[in-house]
């Protein structure tokens, strides 16, 4: 009877035991694979075309960066993106012509493709450690700088001359970075006149500048007066102005459509506006 008793606790401690609980941990550890293992190097040849490629891109300057990347794009086709089209641009080069606050980007190079890709081999390897140029390392040109001097002709026609009736007008100036300063001269059937022009440029895209200031200067009035003998003269009479102006300019970086806005405090008030065309190199 003992045994048996003896026997029933000892299965009921096994039993026990055997429920213990258990302890789950969700971390994760890395073990370290021993020995180390490496990739082997991919490889692959490059067909490059002997035929040299071009790509333009234009916009702000402060996202250069990005504009040389669409001039890169832009020369080897990927518009829109192609699999197709080369994968790289060998030999880069880069050319900038700023034009105040805008920049435009060419990119020339030879376009190629990466082709028979391999996993290298103990022939390879003299070859692994040749260096290869980075795009950091293309020739880049600056053509033209945003501090740089361009020249500016201007002629146009101003449906009312200060004070009096509709004439022309011609301005020639220049433009160093965004200061702008010119002299401009104009006329009609009864007046002339000219003043001189200061300001700043802003130019947010190649193709579109506005240029705002200040102009002073003098205009002279003919006008018809009769004396008691019934004759006629002319009385010259002068107006010496100033007054704030504002001119934009849409065109292709040489060659300019103009709308000018001038006004005019004096002797008294006018407006005198301006349309024509510019020039600018």
């Amino acid at each position: 009877m003992k045994k048996i008793f003896l026997l029933s606790i000892i299965l009921c401690l096994f039993l026990m035991s055997g429920c213990a609980p258990r302890i789950r941990d969700n971390s994760l550890i890395a073990v370290e694979i021993s020995p180390a293992i490496k990739a082997v190097p991919v490889i692959a040849d490059l067909q490059v075309s002997e035929t040299k490629v071009r790509g333009e891109a234009a916009g702000a300057t402060d996202n250069i960066a990005g504009l040389r990347q669409e001039a890169i794009t832009n020369a080897l086709g990927h518009n829109p993106p192609s699999a197709d089209r080369p994968d790289v641009l060998i030999g880069t080069t880069f050319f900038y012509e700023f034009r105040g606050n805008a920049v435009s980007v060419m990119a020339t190079g030879y376009p190629a493709f990466f082709t028979n890709f391999r996993s290298a081999t103990e022939n390879d390897v003299p070859f692994l450690s040749i260096h290869t140029p980075n795009r950091s390392e293309a020739t880049e040109f600056q053509t033209a700088q945003s501090g740089g001097s361009e020249v500016y002709l201007s002629l146009k026609w101003q449906p009312t001359a200060p004070y009096s009736g509709a004439g022309g007008n011609f301005e020639i100036g220049r433009f160093r970075g965004n200061r702008y300063f010119g002299v401009d001269f104009g006329g009609g059937k009864d007046n002339f006149g000219g003043g001189l022009s200061w300001g700043g440029r802003i130019q947010p895209v190649d193709w579109f500048q506005a240029t705002f200031g200040g102009s002073a200067g003098n205009w002279a009035l003919f006008t018809r007066q009769w004396d008691r003998w019934d004759r006629y003269y002319y009385n010259r009479l002068d107006f010496a102005f100033g007054g704030p102006f504002v001119k934009t300019m849409f065109g292709n970086g040489k060659v300019w459509g103009e709308f000018n806005s001038r006004w005019l405090f004096g002797t008294s008030f006018a407006y005198q506006p301006m349309l024509g065309v510019s020039f600018t190199f």
